[in-house]
């Protein structure tokens, strides 16, 4: 390539190359999947029964008690469901002497809200040091919530249900402040300790609330229909659980865990981090507990999680932005610079992005040549006399970064410039003699010609390389 030089300015030309690599001047994007399985699991844990005798005797024999005596809250208990071929465990709570509330998913499917529910659903809950074992059925379906709709990533899951006897022992208060970003959260489940048997024990688990994830991607205010919180493992059978605040009320009904396998089918090479433990729940801000509650809804309970939010949540999430991706990438140049070796300090450096495959890569560009006395002083004493050559080339292996944009381990949009990968190699061709004319004279602020290349077919990138200023 030839430049033609102004009279005024000279240009300078620099052709960083490489024989696998494109060039991309735009930052990195990836593109969340269009889930075809659902990868939030609902957690009801099924007992196999084929026959009615059996669902009978099985729910006869139903047991349930406390981990520890700590950990056992009276209001919570085992939720003992008839389905056609088994008994589904879940979790459920009181919040009065005669309403019970659990999942949407725990119901039968063919219950509906005023239906009778006292042959198929009953409720047991542990003795305790201040309480005797106690079971109830279920009267009525209050109200339940359509928990498949394909129209959401997850849909809220809530059955509000009336027993048929009034159960003793302290209910839970239930707060409709909704919850916040790193709230403290306690979850209080019925974890089944048999694969055959109707069994189980209440036991409470610590949590946090985490926002802005994948699968909750409108949990960005305290009343999102579907919030999140991670760091403590939830199980089949946990479905149903109240999910508490640090003052012990009821902010939120636990509905599904990720299934960490699905997660991996799903996203691939999307997923940054090992998945950790995430839940889901439904917040109580959110539901009518009464059929003909007359309570004002937050309008932000309408704006459920999609397919569509999550890849707004992509697009928009500020750890992504490129102002952020620029801030990262100039703070790994200023870390290389600092390191770079004596030879390589005379240039001043920016980055080019580049793109190989599905790859996003970083790494160092010059972007001009500074402290050019001392360099001619320190390189090319010995041309004193025999002068300047007109051609000289020089070899430099610069490092490369990966750069990945997906989801870390809450499934937040997450950035990560990585390990270096191999180096780029290229060559610098200039023309001392030429180059040192320049700085002799008045115009030491002309821009000289220098070429940046690599004997391959491939050219990445022109850039009039010039003094720094």
């Amino acid at each position: 390539m030839k430049l033609r030089a102004k009279a005024t300015r000279t240009a300078a030309l620099f052709c960083l190359t490489s024989a696998v690599i494109s060039c991309q001047g735009v930052s990195p994007q990836t593109r969340p999947p269009e889930l075809s399985n659902p990868v939030p699991e609902s957690g009801m844990k099924k007992i196999p029964a084929p026959t009615p005798e059996e669902r009978a005797k099985l729910i006869e024999e139903a047991f349930v008690s406390c981990k520890t005596a700590e950990a056992c809250h009276p209001a919570v208990g085992m939720l003992a469901v008839k389905r056609e071929d088994s008994i589904g465990l879940c979790t459920g709570f009181l919040i009065s002497p005669t309403t019970l509330v659990t999942n949407s998913h725990c119901m039968p499917r063919n219950l509906k809200s005023g239906d009778k529910c006292e042959d198929s659903v009953e409720i047991l809950f542990p003795k305790t040091d201040q309480f005797p074992e106690s079971r109830a059925r279920c009267s009525e379906l209050i109200t339940i919530s359509n928990h498949e709709d394909p129209k959401y990533l997850l849909s809220m899951d809530f059955a509000v249900l009336k027993l048929a006897s009034t159960i003793d022992r302290t209910s839970l208060t239930v707060s409709t402040n909704g919850i916040n970003v790193d709230d403290a959260l306690r979850v209080v489940s019925m974890t089944p300790v048999s694969d055959t048997k109707p069994t189980g024990v209440i036991e409470a688990k610590l949590c946090k609330a985490v926002d802005k994830n994948y699968f909750a991607s409108t949990f960005d205010n305290p009343f999102a229909p579907i919030v999140s919180f991670k760091d403590c493992a939830t199980v089949h059978g946990n479905s149903g659980s109240p999910v508490l605040d640090t003052n012990g009320h009821v902010r939120a009904i636990a509905q599904a865990n990720l299934d960490k396998a699905g997660l991996s089918r799903e996203f691939g090479n999307s997923l940054l981090d090992r998945p950790a433990d995430l839940g889901f729940a439904t917040n109580l801000a959110c539901v009518p507990l009464q059929a003909n509650a007359t309570r004002q809804l937050p309008s932000q309970c309408s704006i459920m999680p999609t397919n569509q939010t999550a890849k707004d949540l992509l697009i928009n999430s500020p750890k992504i932005s490129e102002t952020e991706l620029e801030k990262s990438l100039r703070e790994t140049i200023e870390d290389f610079v600092n390191k770079a070796t004596d030879e390589k300090k005379h240039f001043g450096w920016t980055y080019l992005l580049m793109t190989d495959g599905n790859k996003k890569i970083m790494t160092p560009m010059p972007k001009c040549m500074q402290n050019l006395d001392n360099w001619f002083a320190q390189t090319f004493t010995r041309h004193w006399l025999w002068g300047y050559p007109t051609t000289t080339t020089e070899a430099y292996a610069l490092p490369a970064w990966n750069i990945r944009i997906g989801y870390n381990m809450y499934m937040q949009p997450d950035l990560r410039i990585e390990n270096e990968l191999s180096n780029v190699l290229v060559n610098v061709t200039y023309n001392p003699a030429r180059l040192r004319e320049k700085l002799t004279t008045e115009s030491t602020t002309e821009v000289f010609t220098v070429k940046f290349g690599q004997q391959v077919k491939l050219s990445l990138a022109t850039r009039m390389l010039q003094i720094c200023q």
